[in-house]
């Protein structure tokens, strides 16, 4: 979806990708889920002694969380631990994907036209990468899903998983088997890894700002309770809550570096001209790191901070 010219593709494949992953009524399907992998999480935490004295690490324990509600939703899979075979398969696999950046459909060479000439060796390296990557998904996920749903048919639309709603999109021909690989790449890669950086990224500033985190209890606390596990619906109940993740994704951005933007036609900005097809990186993006470094976590500055149209922030 990030790298498809904007058009009558583009949509279509929009249109499929929105049903299956991003509607209220795919967020009340499966948000007990969500929030009993997220209560496993802390029932974990708790059973470490070493967390409260020497501390632990959660990126393994978050990772697990995070394939979990994303494989559920896709396959209407799970992973019981983090010594599943399957599990430390995809997670190696997703590994060398975030090592090899350019199995993604663009490379450095979009940002640095220069070193284009130079890339060609490792973007070979990129796309065996990627090969291993769907023949990943093919044999364990895919493949099974399709033996699944021709032996035992899916009546109830609420039971179906979002590969079954891609299947079908495949069926009626809208698009195509290689489609099919490319949209579960694409949630795998844009939903996991960068969900949990920014996880990560939250818990390291609470930890760092004691203050925030203090207030960040006494609001919990004061609404839900004292103990008492948050569900979706509580969130807009948590203004500060919504300040914090606000403030955690504009300090520590999952992307830092946006991917090039291309204009479909000739045009102009400002001054210089712009081709049709030209790729350019957003000018700002090299400012950005510099600008917000000196900028201290501040949730408080986006606490009940709405647009002036009433968009969210």
């Amino acid at each position: 979806m990030v790298f498809t010219v904007y058009g009558e593709h583009w949509r279509k494949m929009r249109r499929i990708m929105t049903v299956p992953f991003f509607t209220n009524k795919v967020v009340q399907q499966y948000r007990h889920g969500w929030e009993s992998e997220a209560a496993a999480v802390v029932e974990d935490v708790k059973k470490h002694s070493e967390a409260a004295n020497s501390g632990m690490v959660l990126r393994k324990r978050l990772q697990l969380m995070m394939y979990n509600n994303v494989y559920k939703i896709m396959f209407d899979r799970r992973f019981e631990s983090e010594e599943d075979p399957l599990f430390v398969k995809l997670k190696r696999s997703n590994e060398d994907r975030s090592r090899l950046a350019q199995s993604f459909d663009y490379n450095y060479g979009d940002f640095i036209p220069i070193l284009r000439p130079f890339l060609r060796g490792y973007l070979k390296i990129c796309k065996e990468v990627t090969e291993k990557r769907m023949l990943l998904f093919k044999d364990h996920f895919i493949d099974e899903r399709k033996k699944h749903t021709s032996t035992q048919a899916t009546t109830d639309e609420g039971l179906k998983c979002a590969i079954d709603h891609i299947l079908e999109a495949k069926q009626k021909g809208e698009i195509n088997e290689d489609n099919i690989y490319y949209i579960v790449d694409n949630v795998n890669a844009a939903a996991i890894e960068t969900t949990m950086w920014s996880m990560e990224w939250g818990i390291a500033e609470l930890v760092n700002h004691p203050e925030i985190q203090k207030k960040l209890r006494e609001e919990l606390d004061a609404v839900l309770g004292r103990g008492v596990q948050i569900t979706e619906p509580d969130i807009q109940k948590l203004p500060y809550l919504q300040a914090v993740i606000k403030e955690t994704l504009r300090l520590r951005m999952a992307i830092p570096l946006l991917v090039p933007h291309m204009n479909l036609q000739d045009a102009k900005l400002g001054g210089p001209e712009l081709r049709a097809s030209a790729s350019a990186g957003t000018v700002q993006d090299r400012h950005l790191g510099e600008m917000w470094a000196v900028q201290p976590a501040h949730p408080e500055a986006l606490h009940h901070c709405d647009e002036a149209d009433g968009v969210d922030l």
